[in-house]
């Protein structure tokens, strides 16, 4: 009887829960827009900021087309089809955001922080025929933009200048003037003759030549004739005469760049930004205007020897070979003394000379600049290796906590290889 009941209990239940209607079906049904509200109405930005704006449909619970977002001056702020509003140059607009025939707008005051001072991140250089240096605004106070400053030159048959980018076109002097909000920063030009060229001989007392003088010592062969400190503030700093170029040493070895990448608590970079923060990062993307594309090799050498000096268990093999090296073949007294190459100095090595993203390089086999050093190389007597075909160099540049970056040397590549690869090679490289 217990039974008979219980079951007539659960029963009834739910013959009660169909028969009672949901009490919220009219409430959830969607209904349609009447109106779009952004969350503000009206933004104050500077130069740089970015906010985000939201827009809804009224009432709360219509339905609508998609928003669409758009701004009427772009060049003063831009949005994206998330309303992520970016500030780009002083002045006013509108943001505007559109459901169907429904919209909503906000306007946009876009100011820029006023400056107190400007300079050039440099008062002079000395750079020769043919030669570009990127010069650098620095403003106070910090958060001041410098876009749209008005560059020229005193001299454009000397130099001539573009958005900073000075271009050497023939030898003498010139001044380079940028020009913002009342103010003014100069940088004096020197441009001198090239008075080296690509595979000259150069000898351990420092001097170099085209042909080879068999009473003096070889100790490496030019592959890049201009001012490696353009890119490199560090070298720039160190060694302010070592202007005219770059020159390979005469032997490599075969290494991996770091065999116990695997034990390391950090990338190399993440440790030298949380120890060195004064080095330029040796984490290097693949972006035309990032690192791939300068000359860094001498900065990133000394942030890795820094690494290997703190962390003797997880150390960068392809430096601890450059120390060695430096130790039984010392460089010449009037250089920078050897460096682990960064990428664009190897591809430089490789291939010379590139306009476009070394990154985006789809390889030849012609290689220039490789094919005269290794002809300089086989009139050498001695003890000496050619540049390997076979093989990829390493460089300096780290591609990421397991990778880092080489130049195949059959067609120029650009590759990323984990760092525990033993097969590729490492050779020094100086700047003179």
């Amino acid at each position: 009887m217990r039974t008979r009941n219980y079951y007539f209990s659960v029963l009834i239940v739910l013959f009660l829960c169909c028969a009672v209607p949901s009490c919220n079906k009219a409430e959830d049904k969607p209904v349609e827009a009447t109106a779009v509200q952004l969350s503000q109405e009206v933004l104050d930005l500077t130069v740089g900021d970015t906010v985000r704006l939201s827009a809804f449909l009224v009432p709360e619970n219509a339905v609508g087309p998609i928003m669409v977002w758009s701004s009427t001056d772009e060049g003063v702020a831009s949005v994206d089809e998330r309303g992520l509003v970016t500030a780009l140059d002083e002045g006013e607009t509108v943001i505007l955001a559109k459901s169907g025939a429904l919209g909503a707008s906000c306007r946009v005051n876009v100011s820029r922080v006023q400056l107190t001072s400007l300079n050039m991140d440099r008062a002079d250089w000395e750079m020769p025929v043919g030669d570009d240096v990127h010069l650098g605004l620095v403003a106070a106070p910090l958060d001041a933009v410098t876009s749209g400053a008005v560059w020229s030159s005193s001299d454009n048959a000397v130099v001539t200048v573009n958005d900073g980018i000075v271009n050497a076109v023939s030898a003498g002097q010139a001044t380079v003037t940028a020009s913002l909000d009342g103010f003014s920063a100069v940088c004096d030009i020197t441009v001198v003759e090239k008075s080296v060229s690509i595979g000259e001989y150069l000898y351990s007392d420092g001097t170099h030549s085209a042909m080879l003088d068999s009473g003096k010592e070889v100790v490496a062969i030019v592959f890049w004739v201009g001012n490696p400190g353009k890119d490199d503030p560090l070298l720039r700093k160190e060694y302010p005469e070592c202007t005219h170029g770059l020159a390979v040493a005469v032997n490599d070895v075969a290494s991996p760049w770091q065999s116990s990448y695997r034990d390391a608590s950090n990338s190399v970079a993440q440790w030298c930004g949380a120890s060195f923060p004064e080095y330029e990062s040796v984490l290097t993307g693949t972006s035309a205007d990032g690192n791939m594309n300068r000359i860094l090799g001498f900065n990133n050498t000394k942030a890795i020897m820094a690494y290997n000096g703190t962390n003797p268990s997880t150390p960068v093999e392809a430096v601890s070979f450059v120390e060695e090296y430096s130790s039984s073949n010392p460089a010449p007294d009037n250089t920078s003394g050897w460096y682990l190459p960064s990428v664009k100095e190897v591809f430089l090595l490789c291939c010379g000379d590139y306009d476009g993203n070394i990154w985006d390089y789809e390889g030849d086999v012609s290689r220039p600049v490789w094919n005269t050093v290794n002809n300089k190389l086989s009139n050498l007597t001695g003890e000496y290796t050619e540049l390997d075909g076979s093989v990829a160099y390493w460089s300096s540049s780290e591609c990421g906590g397991s990778r880092a970056f080489g130049v195949f040397f059959m067609n120029g590549v650009v590759v990323d290889t984990y760092k525990d690869y033993g097969e590729d090679k490492a050779r020094c490289v100086l700047a003179f």
